[in-house]
């Protein structure tokens, strides 16, 4: 970039213009490096605004990378201040008139304070704060205009409308409020000052304006009425008048930056370094540590960043451990009280900020209100139509409007594009506390019973080409469905219990949730035996071979087998013939697992028979396969070949593409085991990729182990072992069911046993040391180039062991 100096009569817009095309960026991307706005980038490149704010300078200077005379050259543009007309009528000095005292530290928000700035110097006349109480929309205002003091040289005021009521007594209060610091008498009338202030540049803080939100079409008079007045307004809802720029405040960041602070110390979100600052206000001593860095986080997560609620659980630390605050905090908002006695009573505890805007709502809006606090998590907007049950009032979406409008509610955009409701989780409580009787029974039944719905709906898609969007769209609502069961199950309502664990079946298993699932069935068919209701043999027959699956596959057999020998009973006797296949191909594994080779065999081929007759394809893909482990086990290599063969085949007949990636991977082994390293590589390959798709980390975990095993073979053992420490990394052993782990565990160890040999033990242990932390692009990368190396390779190379004969 070139040094000349500028020319003296280039305006700062036309010289950020130049540097901005000289760094080769767009409006877009230097706006995005600079933490700012695009149109912010826009105005002052135009001239429309000729005097940006300080640390606007600093950041575009930083975006551009700038030495020290291109930073000076950039600032000689500024240029001088536009003279006004001098102070009006009774208009004093310029300063900032009647605004609260800060006396504590603003901490964070670098962004928002980036934004307001902005706009407030550009075009912008009328500047909305929104958020809920206690997101801290006056701190941020008061701190942006004691920044902008120098952009306002005719004043700047601040009006609190706190105790204002009524719209018509709007005008009459802003008029009351500035009358002293405008020279003004008692009968001071807001006209009076609009015009003595008529060609000024001044800006006005209007605070609290959304109790009398209906009177804002008098600030737009006010600007009318003026040529360089600007109004930023703090209101827990839009104004909704023409010119309006509505910003809404989010909650304080609680997610940890992946950087650290100096000298390697731990950065922390703006939440946590809000908490640790007024911590240190009661406990001077206080300091985050290794020790209780994650309880902190919990504490500030709990509270959703919430800044007020932040500030007032900060103020117990001299009285609480951190652990009993987090427990106090995990029961309600009685904690989040006593607050400075200075402050506002309505900040002086959550619960009164929270309830200022509750009574502003109609009573549609309060009824919904409520109810939205039976969700766990958020819900989608179609959850909480059906739950919330608006019947007799207007439109859901409208009464959802106002919610939104208030600050009460907020809508998370997740990676897949879909919009969840949501209430901060201190609003949540108070909304929960205000849910009693008979409104908050029938709510809870509504709930459970949409949430036993969705589960219907969404068991046969568990088993289609969108798996995975389904799988994703559980996960978001995994809190909701527990809590559907836990209501189902303490209120004696077993049946549809069973129909949401039973019908998320894959679910469970495929989200690593087996131990919670486990624990529910449990209390589920504990609750059967005591059940005043006879329960049908199709719901007994689900629910203990679920049990007994779960348990399964948490290697506890001895409970497994009788839950699964009731099961299947059960499963007879409803003719409910899948669930009674299922039943006997885990009691087949089981039965492998104990050498009971003879009672295996029967139980799998009853269940495959079971599946034909019922053209279940996917019952059957599993239970060939398991056939064919048995075959192995018995070293009747050709009769598993087969299985696995029938089973990719029958696979493939259905949209689930996890036992396809399956049944490669015992083809795999297979060929991997008898020396033919070109087949196990394209049969590794096909199945790799299919795993990575539908995200399957032990499946994924055990192909790059397969993988590893070739390039042993080939000579390139440094990057099989470095291939064993990225799994390692990334999956837990003990969760690899016993059969695969029957083939995975012999591979494992036969490149181990080669690496030691080739390369001595402190090469190995580097290797896996640097294999733990590769990316998991570069363990694909590594994997692909095994399979790829196969391709020259003869269809069947010498037998070697790999330890799995």
């Amino acid at each position: 970039m070139s040094n000349r100096r500028h020319d003296q009569s280039e305006s700062f817009g036309e010289r950020l213009r130049t540097l901005r095309r000289a760094a080769g960026l767009s409006q877009e991307a230097l706006a995005e490096r600079a933490g700012l706005t695009t149109n912010a980038i826009g105005a002052l490149e135009r001239g429309e605004r000729r005097q940006p704010y300080p640390d606007t300078i600093r950041r575009l200077a930083d975006a551009l990378e700038l030495d020290e005379i291109q930073r000076a050259s950039l600032s000689l543009t500024l240029s001088p201040r536009e003279p006004t007309a001098g102070p009006g009528p009774g208009l004093n000095a310029v300063g900032l008139r009647a605004f609260p005292a800060d006396l504590t530290s603003f901490v964070g928000r670098q962004r928002e304070v980036a934004d307001v700035c902005d706009l407030l110097t550009t075009s912008t006349r009328l500047l909305t704060l929104i958020g809920p109480g206690g997101v801290g929309k006056t701190r941020l205002a008061t701190h942006c205009a004691e920044l902008l003091a120098h952009h306002f040289p005719d004043g700047i005021w601040f009006v609190d409308l706190a105790p204002v009521r009524s719209s018509e007594s709007l005008e009459t209060a802003i008029a009351h409020q500035l009358s002293p610091h405008l020279g003004g008498s008692s009968q001071f009338q807001l006209h009076d000052m609009l015009a003595g202030i008529m060609s000024h540049r001044c800006l006005l803080v209007i605070d609290n304006m959304e109790q009398v939100v209906d009177g804002a079409p008098m600030l737009l008079e006010m600007l009318v009425q003026t040529s360089h007045l600007k109004l930023l307004v703090t209101s827990r809802s839009p104004l909704r008048v023409r010119g309006e720029q509505e910003y809404r405040i989010p909650p304080l960041d609680v997610s940890t930056p992946t950087d650290t602070g100096q000298q390697g110390t731990p950065a922390f979100g703006d939440a946590v370094q809000l908490f640790v600052d007024r911590a240190q206000s009661v406990v001077s001593s206080f300091q985050v540590t290794s020790d209780n860095a994650a309880v902190v986080e919990d504490i500030c997560r709990m509270i959703d960043g919430l800044p007020l609620a932040l500030e007032l659980a900060a103020a117990r630390v001299s009285l609480l451990p951190l652990p009993l605050l987090r427990s106090e905090l995990s029961k309600g908002l009685d904690i989040l009280s006593n607050g400075a006695q200075d402050l506002p009573e309505r900040q002086q505890t959550m619960r009164q900020a929270i309830a200022w805007s509750y009574d502003l709502l109609s009573a549609p809006e309060q009824m919904v209100f409520r109810r939205l606090a039976i969700f766990a998590g958020g819900c989608t907007s179609e959850a909480a139509d059906a739950v919330c049950d608006p019947a007799g009032y207007p439109r859901f979406i409208d009464v959802l409007t106002g919610l939104v409008r208030a600050g009460l509610v907020t809508f998370d955009h997740d990676t897949d594009g879909d919009v969840r409701i949501r209430l901060l989780e201190p609003i949540r409580k108070f909304a929960d506390a205000c849910l009693e009787g008979l409104e908050r029974d029938q709510t809870h039944q509504r709930h459970a019973t949409c949430y036993r719905t969705l589960a219907l709906d969404v068991e046969p898609r568990l088993q289609r080409a969108d798996q995975l969007v389904w799988l994703a769209y559980l996960r978001r609502e995994r809190h909701n469905l527990h809590q559907a069961i836990g209501y189902f199950t303490s209120n004696q309502q077993l049946e549809p219990a069973i129909d949401i664990v039973w019908s998320l079946w894959r679910f469970w298993w495929l989200s690593g949730q087996q131990q919670e699932a486990h624990q529910w069935l449990e209390h589920i068919v504990d609750a059967m035996a005591t059940s005043p209701e006879p329960i049908d043999d199709m719901y007994a027959g689900r629910a203990q071979t679920g049990l007994g699956s779960f348990a399964w596959a948490q290697g506890d057999d001895q409970k497994a087998q009788p839950a699964l020998d009731a099961g299947i009973a059960h499963a007879r006797q409803a003719g409910d013939t899948r669930t009674e296949a299922i039943g006997l191909t885990l009691r087949g594994l089981i039965r492998i697992r104990k050498n009971d080779l003879d009672t295996a065999h029967d139980d799998l081929t009853s269940s495959s028979d079971i599946a034909r007759q019922a053209n279940d394809p996917w019952v059957s893909a599993w239970t060939l396969s398991y056939l064919g482990i048995l075959a192995l086990v018995r070293h009747q290599h050709g009769l598993a070949e087969q299985h696995f063969a029938d089973s990719l085949a029958m696979a493939s007949k259905t949209e689930d593409r996890q036992p396809v990636s399956e049944a490669l991977y015992y083809l795999g082994q297979l060929a991997l085991t008898r020396g033919d390293s070109r087949s196990a590589g394209a049969w590794f390959a096909q199945g790799l990729q299919i795993a990575l798709e539908i995200q399957e980390l032990i499946l994924t975990g055990c192909y790059f182990r397969g993988l590893a095993g070739i390039l042993t073979r080939i000579g390139d053992v440094a990057d099989a072992v470095e291939l064993l420490g990225y799994v390692a990394s990334t999956i837990d052993d003990s969760r690899i069911p016993w059969y695969m782990d029957m083939l995975d565990r012999p591979v494992r160890e036969h490149i181990l046993n080669q690496a030691h040999l080739g390369l001595g033990p402190e090469k190995v242990q580097s290797l896996l040391v640097s294999g733990s932390s590769l990316l998991a692009s570069e363990a694909v990368e590594i994997a692909h180039r095994a399979s790829i190396a196969t391709h020259g390779l003869p269809a069947r190379s010498r037998p070697e062991s790999n330890g799995a004969e």
